[in-house]
């Protein structure tokens, strides 16, 4: 997918591509957990494809998120700002699983519904 993501990336817009990727991936996530919650449907078949069509969608984001932040910052502190924003899903990973077990005792609820718009909510502090 990342392969494929960065040739096309490359030919078309790259923010269209990167937004159609992302919203086209919330979509089928979406769907993954409306058909569960909602609908009581259970196919485990139709979850891998709906999975398989989400990674590949997703693999959008890498290459073409690159390609922008390549062309943001010049040659000179494009090193600095790669490792530091690298860091940033190692750190980000740590902190989740830090948050998310110390308030599992109460509940995978308050994980679910206290935790996720907070953690969704970090990209515009």
């Amino acid at each position: 997918g990342l392969f494929i993501s960065g040739i096309v990336g490359d030919r078309l817009n790259l923010r269209w591509v990167l937004s159609f990727g992302m919203c086209s991936s919330a979509l089928v996530v979406f769907v993954f957990g409306a058909l569960t919650e909602w609908l009581r449907f259970y196919n485990k078949w139709l979850y891998c494809c709906l999975w398989i069509v989400n990674g590949l969608l997703q693999s959008t984001g890498w290459p073409c998120v690159v390609a922008v932040m390549g062309n943001w910052f010049g040659k000179a502190g494009r090193g600095v700002v790669f490792g530091l924003w690298s860091a940033c899903a190692s750190v980000g990973n740590i902190l989740g699983a830090c948050l998310a077990s110390s308030v599992l005792q109460y509940g995978y609820e308050i994980c679910k519904d206290h935790l996720s718009p907070l953690s969704s909510s970090m990209p515009f502090w």
